[in-house]
């Protein structure tokens, strides 16, 4: 007799973006897909009709999972973090700028306290503790390696449900040598990720790293090939100086780490320049813009139905930045989504978190358009279907929250963004990958 296991999962409230919030929703899942949603004054019906629709021999078992006090969500997408700096141990200066930051990475990298494998890990973990069930990470060239030795016996040998990665290689092209080497090192990262279940895509550095003429092959490989592009652009106005002159403490910081970089860097170029080079990428990532003026943003958005601007609220608070321009963006209709960074500028990568920080810093915006950074928004542009909603057929990517705010009853798009809701499970695949009951 054939037996079709389904889980019901109940809770407070269900809210899927667009639609209104269902009272005592119930989310029915089957394998790796979404059965059925429905409100509580139809969810009895709607597990009476499952039945129905299979023939008497079959055994159909209903496994209840009820989250009182909680809501469902569709499974949240952190779309920027670094996976292999979990492990940081180097703390954190606050308002620290960013030239001085990036030296304290590259000694941590060549310290004994740099354990990568036990980090990507461990950061895996954390992120799916703070309600993803994708990730967007930047990845180092020794990526398979560390993720054969933990992630992938852990994923396959306990049948532990692992989140959706997008790996994005990360091209630093600062020396001659290294520039050869790139096609080779993004061609082994895409054979890996083939290999390993994993989606692949390039990340050039950042202007400062990757110099225009490095930066046009990369585009055309990835789009030969289809892959997704990001990219750090425009985090601090100091790098518009160095793309300018070359000047200042980006500069600086290279001829104290013992690196030239004259011979690969012109002057003259911008951020523009970069935006035009990037514009056929699809999909295409922005990380930060931070200070991106009203003339990128008019190139961006020719490519907003392709190409989304990756805030990262907490990481862009301990720089001491100045105050993000997401109204702009948003105003221009470029998309907005939102990452975690990595532990190196961050206490945690709680997504849910990021989420609740828009809704502090941006209190005027509705509470369904900050929701969308992390569900719809980044699905749409990753090209991930049936992901970012909860709706038959949808992926079975599930993120419950507890509720903690007592307007909960009126206003539970709010009470999601309010501080005290915190991350109660998360549902991967179809599969229980987290729950807050069994974490230590």
């Amino acid at each position: 007799m054939p037996e079709f296991r389904i889980y019901r999962l109940s809770a407070d409230w269900v809210i899927s973006p667009g639609e209104s919030p269902r009272r005592l929703g119930s989310v029915f899942l089957y394998q790796d897909r979404v059965l059925a949603v429905a409100d509580g004054s139809s969810s009895g019906r709607v597990a009476e009709e499952l039945r129905a629709s299979l023939p008497e021999s079959a055994r159909i078992v209903v496994e209840e999972h009820a989250y009182p006090g909680c809501a469902i969500l569709p499974g949240l997408i952190n779309a920027h973090t670094h996976l292999e700096l979990s492990g940081w141990n180097r703390g954190f200066t606050e308002g620290q700028a960013l030239w001085d930051w990036i030296p304290t990475v590259v000694v941590f990298r060549r310290s004994a306290a740099y354990r990568p494998a036990e980090a990507l890990h461990r950061g895996i973990q954390e992120c799916v503790a703070g309600g993803a069930c994708g990730i967007v990470d930047i990845a180092q060239p020794g990526w398979p390696a560390w993720w054969l030795e933990t992630v992938f016996p852990q994923q396959h040998l306990s049948s532990q449900p692992c989140p959706r990665v997008l790996s994005l290689l990360e091209c630093i092209a600062v020396r001659e040598d290294v520039v050869g080497a790139l096609p080779a090192r993004v061609d082994a990262h895409r054979r890996a990720c083939a290999l390993l279940g994993v989606d692949p895509g390039i990340s050039p550095h950042a202007p400062y790293t990757v110099p225009p003429a490095v930066l046009r092959q990369l585009v055309s490989y990835a789009n030969a090939r289809a892959l997704p592009v990001a990219i750090h652009l425009a985090e601090t106005t100091e790098e518009g100086e160095f793309l300018q002159h070359q000047t200042g403490p980006f500069d600086k910081m290279f001829a104290e780490l013992g690196i030239n970089v004259r011979s690969l860097f012109g002057i003259g170029t911008s951020w523009a320049e970069y935006i035009t080079i990037l514009s056929q990428s699809r999909p295409l990532l922005v990380v930060h813009g931070n200070y991106l003026t009203s003339l990128e943003r008019s190139l961006l958005r020719r490519l907003a139905r392709r190409a989304a601007v990756v805030f990262c609220p907490r990481t862009h608070c301990r720089f001491g930045h100045a105050r993000y321009p997401l109204d702009d963006y948003l105003a221009a209709g470029i998309p907005v989504i939102l990452g975690t960074d990595s532990r190196a500028t961050n206490p945690d990568l709680s997504i849910l978190r990021e989420l609740q920080t828009v809704r502090e810093l941006f209190p005027h915006l509705p509470a369904a358009q900050i929701l969308a950074m992390a569900t719809s928004q980044p699905a749409k542009v990753l090209g991930w279907r049936g992901w970012g909603y909860l709706r038959d057929g949808a992926s079975a990517q599930i993120t419950v929250v507890k509720l903690g705010d007592q307007f909960a009853e009126r206003d539970p798009l709010e009470a999601v963004l309010s501080p005290q809701t915190t991350v109660r499970a998360v549902w991967i695949d179809g599969q229980a990958a987290y729950s807050a009951d069994n974490d230590n």
